[in-house]
């Protein structure tokens, strides 16, 4: 399982998703608010799959189907980031009812997403990938909240000990932090700090 972004490296990679989504260019755009919805917590499949129906630009948040066991989940996103992925949608596909087609009207397929995932590496280095970010999420929802069922609706996870495995694999915990769930295996790693999506 690959581990979150380092701290020290954060400052970096949001600096350049934020420049990507802020971008003039329609490819280069797409790039960074793809990229952006990972950093916030989705799944690549997911944002491939997301439509434009599930997403509210006033919450601003996304309501959609997990891809994994079906699950509904509502992810929070930063008001601006909503605002120009919502004018994104509107501008280049207002009629088409996913938030990210390829230029034939079709899901994007995993070859563009993985050169995403490659443009990201040529920026911060490693063998980071687009799920390294949605690991980083999990983190900022934790340190905002100590909150375990918070971590899990915001990661769309079936069950509460399935959230405390997976923050044990990412980060180190104190023992009495979490509870004793059956099959938690501690791993420990280096403390990430609470950073906000984009200066």
């Amino acid at each position: 399982m690959a581990g979150p972004v380092p701290t020290f490296l954060l400052p970096q990679l949001e600096a350049w998703i934020a420049s990507q989504w802020r971008h003039t260019t329609q490819r280069t755009r797409r790039r960074g608010l793809f990229i952006g919805l990972c950093y916030h917590g989705l799944r690549s499949v997911e944002v491939i799959r997301m439509r434009a129906d599930q997403f509210c630009p006033l919450g601003p948040s996304l309501y959609f189907k997990s891809a994994k066991r079906g699950r509904y989940r509502t992810v929070q996103l930063e008001p601006e980031f909503a605002r120009v992925l919502h004018g994104f949608h509107t501008r280049y596909w207002p009629d088409h009812v996913l938030l990210f087609p390829s230029e034939r009207g079709t899901p994007i397929d995993r070859k563009q997403y993985f050169l995403y995932g490659l443009a990201m590496r040529r920026v911060i280095g490693g063998k980071f990938s687009l799920h390294s970010l949605r690991h980083n999420s999990a983190l900022r929802v934790w340190y905002a909240t100590r909150d375990l069922l918070a971590v899990q609706s915001h990661l769309g996870h079936k069950s509460v000990a399935m959230t405390a495995n997976y923050l044990h694999r990412i980060m180190p915990l104190p023992p009495e932090t979490l509870p004793s769930w059956p099959n938690v295996s501690p791993r420990f790693h280096p403390h990430l700090q609470l950073r906000k999506f984009a200066p």
